[in-house]
């Protein structure tokens, strides 16, 4: 029997082994053959591992890709947001099941799921409570996820019903958290016993982050258009205040008409009981025996000709 090791630097991947019905040892040359094909293997292995990878950054790029133009095309509206985020996570991911879950500070209520039967996803829209020994409390206690390999091993009676109902084993649970306020999570499971790994925990993580981005985009969106409601109605308002005092104001002042019958507008000469037109006093008795001063008239012209008149006009 001759066996080669599959070896990437320190680390064993594996061995090639082959061996031979009768006692006859291989040679050297046989021996740096097998060594050659074992190198080769592990030169596939590792271009398998790397393609595998770079597929799945694609498809985790494409992904992200996609919820954000979700996002950004659905200024104000969650739920387009929501069920992206949770079909491309659990597609990631490959869980078959999960929940998109709000926390209003004592209810938890599911605003969108994937998978789960009627009944079930109807309970979870209702909303609920938690148990104390249910792994969502960890949430609450500030941790960004907690991981339930077994449901049926957890003592909570939500635990219990999901599993039986649903016949769901592994459970993922994904906090969303805005600083140290927790908004809500994102629930992911499977039908059989297999932990989630490191990697996509991570990926889920990544998409809860998204789902805040969304949420508060939503928020100040809708702070903006409410402080723009308020800003127009108090500007109509104050127009019809001023319409309102401008007309009042209007009624107040009385029109006084040009045409009087007890008014005479003087030729050429502007008020004529202002003192100051007067810069000959002894012509004002001579002046005023022509044209008496009219004190009531509503308005007069501009003067046009210069003061004192000429011999002419005296």
């Amino acid at each position: 029997m001759l066996a080669v090791a599959l070896r990437n630097d320190d680390s064993v991947l594996g061995h090639i082994q082959i061996y031979r019905q009768e006692v006859r040892p291989f040679s050297d040359k046989q021996v740096a053959l097998l060594e050659n094909f074992a190198a080769q293997a592990v030169i596939a292995m590792e271009n398998a591992r790397l393609l595998t990878e770079t597929r799945e950054a694609l498809e985790q790029q494409t992904a992200t890709a996609e919820v954000l133009g979700v996002i950004n095309s659905s200024p104000g509206d969650l739920a387009p947001v929501f069920d992206a985020i949770l079909e491309k996570a659990h597609s990631l991911c490959g869980a078959v099941h999960g929940s998109f879950q709000l926390y209003d500070g004592q209810t938890i209520r599911a605003v969108t799921s994937h998978g789960y039967p009627a009944a079930l996803a109807e309970r979870l829209r209702q909303g609920f409570q938690l148990g104390p020994n249910h792994p969502v409390q960890r949430l609450f206690a500030g941790e960004p996820f907690a991981h339930a390999h077994d449901l049926t091993a957890i003592d909570d009676p939500i635990a219990q019903t999901v599993a039986e109902v649903g016949g769901f084993r592994t459970a993922l649970y994904v906090a969303l958290r805005k600083g140290a306020v927790l908004l809500g999570l994102i629930t992911a499971v499977r039908d059989e016993v297999r932990p989630f790994t490191d990697k996509q925990i991570a990926l889920l993580q990544n998409f809860a982050a998204q789902a805040v981005i969304g949420m508060e985009n939503a928020r100040l969106l809708t702070e903006t258009r409410e402080a723009l409601e308020q800003q127009t109605a108090t500007a109509e308002v104050l127009g019809v205040i001023t319409v309102f005092q401008t007309a009042k104001l209007r009624r107040g002042v009385p029109d006084v008409p040009r045409d009087q019958a007890n008014c005479r507008e003087p030729p050429d000469y502007h008020d004529f009981t202002t003192s100051s037109v007067f810069r000959a006093p002894d012509q004002l008795p001579r002046y005023s025996r022509q044209m008496p001063l009219q004190t009531n008239c509503a308005t007069f012209k501009r003067p046009t000709r210069a003061w004192p008149p000429s011999s002419s006009n005296a």
